[in-house]
């Protein structure tokens, strides 16, 4: 796909960042070699002293291609749980990553359907 582009849908107006082309063309690219598809993510936690832990994300591995991430995620507990309250406990996190993910699919799922049925009339 190149280098990143401004997101657009089908019609090369933005709608709500998703390129709906762009998601097609993947997956097309998939079905044609599903190795493409396969993602392999990572981190490295370090332990920062009493309850603080920092998460490093290492590239991620797509298809055969490594891209880039270097995030820092920073996790601690609140004070009422002997931690510092400087960061969210591991168990918002999950649950921040899962809302993440469920309200990003739908939205790529929904505009997706909508545009074959513009398609198809």
């Amino acid at each position: 796909m190149g280098e990143r582009e401004m997101n657009t849908n089908i019609k090369g107006t933005p709608d709500n960042g998703i390129n709906v082309g762009a998601l097609r063309e993947f997956a097309d690219q998939v079905a044609a070699k599903p190795a493409a598809g396969v993602a392999t993510f990572g981190v490295v936690t370090t332990w920062e002293g009493g309850t603080r832990k920092r998460a490093r994300t290492m590239p991620l591995v797509l298809g055969d291609t490594a891209l880039a991430r270097g995030f820092v995620i920073d996790v601690d507990e609140p004070a009422e749980l002997l931690g510092t309250n400087t960061a969210a406990n591991p168990q918002e996190l999950i649950l921040a990553a899962l809302n993440a993910c469920m309200t990003a699919e739908p939205h790529c799922l929904k505009r997706q359907a909508s545009a074959s049925r513009a398609v198809a009339m």
